[in-house]
């Protein structure tokens, strides 16, 4: 598949736990904790080779909460970071929540306020207007926050959903796939 040029730019936003990595129930507060869904690190690499912009935009209350510091949140960050490289991917920008759901900020998903920053940047220092959008995750915030700003939904269901808890969903997606490798194999094509 050929690359994208700046003017056909694809952006493709991904929420971390569930998507990426493996959704406990608990937060990942040291870097020996992660775990991959396995051919998320695959997914990843398909999407740099196919020249396709990727942003992780996660809710991380474990900050607001005080189960884990912002030291401890990047060095998670940085641990994933490097272990998608390692793989042969590449993550083109990065945003965290540290709120509590009951501080009601702007950038919580399922509000937009993420997004919409890394939109903002990619335009503002890269001149990048991406021209499809999408937003792959494992629940109702995901999708709702990615309608907001124009992205096609994609709901995984290797993190908090089954497939028994789609058609409960108040905001549909527009594919539902059973983990991130499946859904970006899909994206691909469907972009060929």
């Amino acid at each position: 598949m050929k690359k994208s040029s700046p003017s056909s730019t694809i952006l493709v936003f991904l929420d971390r736990d569930g998507v990426i990595t493996t959704e406990s129930g608990e937060f990942i507060t040291r870097p020996e904790d992660i775990t991959y869904i396995p051919g998320s690190l695959q997914a990843l690499r398909l999407l740099k080779e196919a020249g396709i912009l990727t942003a992780i935009v996660s809710n991380q209350s474990g900050v607001g909460r005080g189960l884990m510091s912002q030291e401890q949140l990047m060095a998670v960050h940085n641990q994933m970071m490097s272990d998608i490289r390692q793989a042969g991917g590449r993550i083109t920008i990065a945003r965290y929540c540290p709120h509590k759901p009951d501080e009601d900020c702007g950038c919580r998903k399922p509000k937009a306020g993420m997004l919409e920053e890394i939109l903002k940047t990619l335009s503002r220092e890269k001149g990048i207007i991406p021209k499809n959008r999408y937003i792959i995750g494992d629940n109702e915030r995901d999708i709702t926050a990615g309608k907001a700003v124009y992205c096609e939904p994609i709901l995984v269901l290797s993190g908090c959903l089954q497939q028994k808890d789609v058609r409960a969903l108040q905001v549909a997606p527009k594919m539902v796939f059973p983990d991130l490798l499946w859904a970006v194999r899909w994206l691909l094509a469907y972009n060929k």
